[in-house]
């Protein structure tokens, strides 16, 4: 295995033979090629790609520091997103481990983490560890967004939501997932004062006829808050089960990844103007699941 344009030429059997290897042994051998174009008309060539799913790309640039590679890819990005707007690509950096420990407070590797990139670290008798997850770049949601969305939630929702936002940087469709857990317990807690307080006849048990009990409610309040309550009702039917049916093309792969962002985002704004809605309501906002 020749990694003839590493430079300095050390990284090929320091770094990038190790991850090669790696990553044939996680993920198998399906497109594998080195220190090629993505596709044409893309000037960068990660060190290694391949594979991962019938439809995701791991790239992987191979750099002796962490700082330069970050400047690269930062200026890759663009056109990933931009030509490849409907590819699920992961982008990884691999360098020496000896590198990321002489990080300052890891300040470089948290340049990676906050545009999506991944690192993979090589030890001096060639292990290889995993430091950050990468995720695909049509995914990624950066954390100041995060950070500012959550920023008026009550702490019990906002505490739910980083938590599903730490799952979605791993796993997009389970951090989305999570996310509605978080507007169904919202509804529920919803409910069931409204119950006690006999605006609705009782809390059923899927949380679509919920949002319909309480949307359809005579109490005046609550009527108020058909708005809010709207806006829930939709963001259920339409992000629920999003991973439920596996894409089968690439176009439904992307079109998949797209909705899960989307989604993820949305689920922010709902969880944001039902909390207001339970509060103009005179209630106290509660988690709560059936």
């Amino acid at each position: 295995m020749k990694f003839v344009n590493l430079t300095p030429p050390y990284l090929g059997d320091a770094v990038a033979v190790p991850v090669a290897k790696h990553c044939k042994k996680k993920f198998g051998a399906s497109g594998f090629k080195t220190e090629s174009e993505i596709s044409h008309g893309l000037p960068w060539r990660p060190t290694i790609q391949l594979k991962t799913s019938q439809f995701e790309v791991l790239a992987v640039e191979v750099s002796e520091a962490i700082g330069p590679a970050v400047a690269l890819l930062k200026a890759t990005k663009s056109d990933l997103l931009t030509d490849h707007s409907d590819k699920p690509i992961v982008v990884y950096v691999a360098c020496p481990l000896s590198e990321y420990q002489a990080d300052p407070r890891h300040a470089a590797a948290s340049g990676l983490k906050s545009h999506g990139f991944g690192l993979l670290t090589v030890d001096d008798v060639g292990n290889v560890i995993e430091q950050i997850p990468g995720i695909p770049l049509i995914h990624h949601v950066p954390e100041p967004d995060v950070l500012a969305a959550t920023k008026g939630l009550p702490l019990s929702v906002r505490t739910k939501m980083v938590r599903a936002y730490d799952v979605y940087r791993t796993s997009s469709y389970q951090g989305l997932q999570d996310a509605a857990q978080v507007i169904e317990a919202i509804v529920f807690g919803f409910a069931n004062d409204a119950h006690k307080k006999g605006w609705i006849s009782k809390v059923r048990h899927d949380v679509a006829d919920v949002l319909d009990d309480l949307y359809f409610a005579s109490e005046q309040k609550i009527k108020s808050q058909r708005a809010a309550i709207g806006s829930a009702r939709g963001f259920i039917k339409y992000y629920r089960n999003v991973s439920s049916h596996p894409p089968k093309t690439v176009d439904q792969a992307a079109e998949r990844i797209k909705k899960c962002r989307h989604g993820f985002l949305t689920a922010f704004e709902v969880a944001d103007v039902l909390t207001k809605a339970v509060r103009s309501c005179g209630l106290n906002v509660k988690l709560m699941l059936p």
